[in-house]
């Protein structure tokens, strides 16, 4: 079972980019905004210290924080709040059973299919996204956090 966490956060940030119909790599990252071609306000899905619920599911779990970065104030809550919501399902509930594509970088820095698809067996939300401050540039930063429960899935 190959539980690759860089490229399974990666697989998760296109996966919410394309539910809000934002660009991977200009709205969304992951892991590190390339700011030199970032769209404002643009969001970072990136993994964090945070505790990971035990004993929910046997299966592996991970700490993510969304961080939407913003000139604008409403605008980066904005972006943090569609990725929020793209978290659920039709139903209003926490995507459980979600297959997400893999995705993975290649030796050109292109984004590519991976070999192998992922399963959010469960996203956890630990609050909705709210405003944290500024950064040294005086940008907004709106955050939310979620622990995610997934699983290698195999492309059939």
């Amino acid at each position: 079972m190959n539980l690759d966490l860089p490229n399974f956060v990666l697989s998760l940030a296109a996966a919410l980019a394309g539910a809000c119909s934002l660009q991977l790599a200009q709205d969304v990252f992951a892991h590190q905004a390339d700011e030199s071609v970032a769209h404002d306000p643009y969001a970072v899905f990136r993994c964090y210290g945070g505790p990971v619920p035990s004993g929910i599911l046997r299966v592996p779990a991970v700490s993510v924080q969304c961080q939407a970065t913003g000139k604008s104030p409403s605008a980066a809550l904005r972006l943090a709040n569609s990725l929020y919501e793209a978290c659920y399902d039709a139903s209003g509930n926490p995507r459980t059973h979600w297959v997400i594509d893999g995705k993975q970088i290649d030796g050109s820095g292109a984004l590519i299919a991976d070999t192998q698809n992922w399963e959010v067996r469960l996203i956890n939300l630990n609050q909705p996204p709210g405003q944290i401050g500024r950064d040294d540039r005086g940008r907004t930063e709106a955050v939310f956090n979620l622990d995610i429960f997934y699983m290698p899935k195999e492309i059939s």
